[in-house]
């Protein structure tokens, strides 16, 4: 499950990378990921509420017939929801993006909405009727066909409408899959107890995990609509190529936060915190030796790196990617996977929601005169805001010390692999981007060498 989910962050860097490098200019790029700010706000939401609470109910195997049921009719109703608002607003968002002649690509783009919230039912329909083996072939074919449909027309030059409509119809033939197996569990459980398909147990639990989605989605993505009202396409596609996160890093401590949670969640609603908070200062340190030196080095060496991954026209995105990097060390730390685990989960909302809007409050401020990088400066403080708030909170409320959510001592191996990092990246500020790889390349070594133990 967690390779499934990884697929699409994975890919999207990847389509990114080909299009920057080998397909489209800068202007035609931004058209296109200018489509993306309004999908990529509302559809992880209604995703994520979706999907959790038809695990919150299939949990119970005396509930999964409903879960299920209640996971189609949900999905089909939030792809409505989320795709026609879309469509509807296609005019409206063409304006506020400052492209008034794509309003027909954004109208496409609300039924790519609907069609991919309709196949992100995929993963709970696979899980609950069992075939959840099976999902991570399903997973990489059709994403596999879904980078096809934007590079393939691209490449053959198509426009940006007939390129929508591909993707479309790439998300629309999961159904091909989803449909039949859907259909063959009914008949399988034919008679089975259910209940109804929409309570309100299950409702509230869906309101307050979409709520906290948008807190977290928000703050990431808010930023795209900042810069595209008030900033050209030239900026918005150097931000926007600038603020790609590292995927390795982010799956990573993701699938670390997700186990923590469900491995520990027992145990400290009991107020049992001994076992996770070991398991939590684990693995903060097992990361930190991991990643830091490597987050470290690209961050300063950020502007050459970004040129030669993406290309000479986006060197511009190297401050917003070594700001993002910043941002992304606080991931390294989990102080909110410990309140997750309590059941706290209106605590992370109010936190998250603290961020985005200290987030969005400080990118006002700062875009007019410092432009994009004052949006990722933004970012940064919002972000560490929000890992601090939680560990504040944790020894208010639950008594548990920050020291907790700090690493173990890393001993002398670490800092030297740091103090390596540190100059090879200074080494690479002005070099080449090939010359950038050469030199990260000892920075790779004696991070395997020194974290051999933790891997």
């Amino acid at each position: 499950m967690s390779l499934a989910r990884a697929l699409p962050t994975v890919s999207a860097f990847l389509v990114l990378f080909v299009l920057a490098r080998f397909l489209l200019t800068p202007d035609e790029l931004a058209h296109y990921r200018k489509l993306w700010p309004f999908f990529s706000l509302w559809a992880p939401v209604v995703i994520s509420a979706i999907v959790n609470a038809a695990y919150f109910r299939g949990s119970n195997p005396d509930q999964t017939r409903a879960a299920l049921g209640q996971t189609v009719v949900l999905f089909f109703i939030g792809g409505i929801l989320v795709g026609g608002s879309a469509w509807l607003l296609s005019g409206y968002l063409a304006q506020f993006f400052k492209v008034p002649n794509l309003v027909q690509a954004y109208s496409w783009f609300g039924m790519y909405a609907m069609a991919a919230i309709w196949g992100s039912s995929a993963e709970p329909i696979f899980v609950l009727s069992g075939k959840r083996n099976a999902l991570p072939a399903f997973a990489a074919i059709f994403t596999m066909l879904d980078m096809l449909a934007i590079l393939v027309p691209f490449w053959l030059g198509a426009s940006l409408v007939e390129v929508v409509m591909w993707m479309v119809a790439a998300q629309l033939s999961r159904q091909a899959v989803i449909i039949p197996l859907f259909l063959k569990w009914r008949r399988s459980t034919f008679g089975s107890p259910s209940t109804k398909l929409l309570d309100r147990q299950v409702l509230a639990y869906a309101g307050g995990m979409a709520l906290l989605s948008l807190s977290g989605v928000g703050a990431a993505e808010i930023d795209r609509f900042i810069i595209g009202r008030f900033l050209d396409n030239a900026a918005f596609i150097l931000y926007d190529v600038g603020a790609r996160k590292l995927p390795f890093v982010t799956i990573l401590t993701a699938s670390v936060t997700s186990a923590m949670v469900a491995g520990y969640a027992s145990m400290v609603s009991q107020g049992d915190f001994g076992q996770a908070l070991a398991k939590i200062k684990q693995s903060t340190t097992a990361l930190i030796r991991m990643l830091l030196p490597s987050i470290l080095f690209l961050a300063i060496a950020a502007t050459p790196f970004v040129a030669f991954i993406f290309g000479i026209d986006y060197a511009g995105s190297g401050p917003v990617f070594a700001l993002f990097l910043v941002a992304l060390v606080s991931n390294l730390f989990f102080p909110q996977s410990l309140v997750l685990a309590t059941g706290r989960v209106r605590v992370n909302v109010v936190g998250a929601m603290g961020e985005l809007t200290l987030n969005v409050a400080l990118s006002l401020l700062l875009v007019q005169n410092y432009g994009i990088v004052g949006v990722a400066f933004a970012t940064v403080v919002a972000h560490w805001f929000y890992t601090v708030a939680m560990a504040i909170y944790c020894r208010v409320k639950l008594g548990v010390r920050v020291t907790n959510f700090l690493p173990e001592p890393l001993g002398w191996q670490f800092y030297l692999t740091l103090i390596v990092a540190l100059s090879l990246g200074m080494l690479s500020r002005e070099s080449t981007g090939a010359f950038v790889l050469a030199l990260y390349a000892p920075v790779g070594l004696l991070t395997l060498f020194f974290s051999k133990k933790w891997l």
